[in-house]
């Protein structure tokens, strides 16, 4: 089915106009505008489970918590858990407000240069590039200004408004599934607070205007591919596995993980446990009950000996990945429960990977029923496909589900 009306709403073009979900999010999000889009079109009664096994920012679970729904979201990104949560938390504007001056004075005058651990810094290529020596001690002075005077959400409030003041000033900029890295001039400490002040205030603003209902979010650092869901819990489940296009988010992110203390083996580790949609993911031991589609296996072998030698590996792990995905999927919604999966093909070597029909069929071999697809949108493959094998337009879809077992 056709739904181009959903064109710009399968993309994160709509969050900035949106209160609270405009604090942080990634570059491949969806709006809320989909999330209501599905929602609208199941008719989940209020108090149903939603499950999100990929959370990203947040947008899944903000929605089903304003539409009074039990949200629940996992990811393995320390930082899609840190700002989804966020998100969802009830706050006092007021307590934001004193809150927010007191991690200014001691930032601005309370954090001497002698208090701030330098090691992080030495230690990461990363965070070198995206920032020099006197922008990190002020990003870092806020940092400890708020891990000493905040706690519960209000901290992980304003460590979001943090991030988003983080990606202002660094040189690194998120490009497809890299960083691509910039000049800008040094910021001055005053550049940086006021920035950050800016930042929290409108987050502030955004509490007033978006009060939510006293249901608790659920939202945790959780692999649904190794580990076990809790059985028939869920209603309904809303998610975008990661694209089989070879983005690697923990390069694209490394510089906000590194800032949040990850070390360079823990972010090198959170890259092998991820799902393989780049061709630097784990090799997880295999199913014996996967079987590889035919179409797959047909593109892998035009592609062969034309791509990176780690692709065709990359493209059978990531559809079974899927089919661990599915097999937990199935065992944690109920029976007739509906799911959506928003997803888009690629090419390669001018062969198209058709991720939406592959889904479908993976989906089927762990017993669930397809209902129909929705096509939202065309988009364009990279400059050195088009220049090489020509334009030929990638679908994204969404892929409808039910539990049949």
């Amino acid at each position: 089915m056709q739904r181009l009306d959903l064109s710009k709403a399968v993309t994160p073009k709509f969050i900035p106009k949106h209160p609270r979900h405009r604090w942080y999010w990634f570059p491949h999000s969806f709006s809320p505008e989909l999330v209501e889009e599905i929602l609208q079109h199941w008719g989940l009664p209020q108090g149903a489970h939603l499950l999100d096994p990929f959370v990203g920012s947040g947008t899944t679970t903000l929605v089903a918590k304003q539409r009074r729904l039990q949200p629940v979201g996992f990811d393995i990104s320390p930082l899609a858990v840190l700002v989804s949560k966020a998100k969802t938390e009830s706050y006092d504007v007021q307590h934001l407000h004193a809150v927010k001056l007191q991690i200014l004075d001691l930032a601005e005058e309370g954090i001497g240069s002698d208090q701030i651990d330098p090691s992080p810094f030495e230690g990461s290529r990363q965070l070198k590039k995206a920032f020099t020596h006197s922008e990190f001690q002020s990003l870092e002075s806020l940092r400890i200004a708020i891990d000493r005077i905040a706690t519960g959400a209000v901290r992980l409030f304003f460590t979001t408004a943090l991030l988003s003041t983080l990606k202002v000033f660094s040189r690194g900029i998120a490009s497809g599934g890299w960083l691509k890295w910039v000049d800008k001039e040094e910021a001055s400490s005053e550049e940086i607070m006021q920035e950050f002040k800016r930042r929290a205030e409108i987050m502030i603003s955004d509490v007033g205007q978006s009060l939510l209902p006293h249901l608790e979010a659920d939202i945790r650092e959780f692999d649904p591919l190794s580990e076990k869901i809790a059985a028939s819990h869920f209603d309904a489940v809303i998610t975008s596995p990661p694209y089989p296009n070879k983005h690697d988010y923990t390069r694209v992110f490394h510089v906000e993980l590194a800032f949040l203390g990850k070390t360079e083996p823990e972010i090198k580790a959170l890259r092998k446990q991820m799902l393989r949609s780049h061709v630097e993911g784990k090799l997880l031991p295999k199913s014996s009950e996967f079987k590889i589609p035919p179409i797959l296996l047909e593109s892998i072998r035009q592609i062969e000996g034309h791509v990176d030698r780690r692709l065709p590996k990359m493209l059978r792990g990531y559809f079974e990945d899927i089919f661990l995905l599915m097999e937990n999927l199935k065992f944690a919604t109920k029976r007739d429960a509906p799911i959506a999966l928003v997803v888009g093909n690629v090419r390669y070597a001018g062969v198209d990977i058709t991720v939406d029909e592959l889904i479908r069929e993976v989906a089927e071999q762990s017993g669930f029923i397809h209902e129909e697809t929705w096509i939202t949108r065309y988009r364009g493959n990279s400059a050195q496909q088009m220049a090489r094998y020509g334009r030929t337009p990638m679908r994204e879809s969404i892929v409808f589900l039910r539990n049949g077992n």
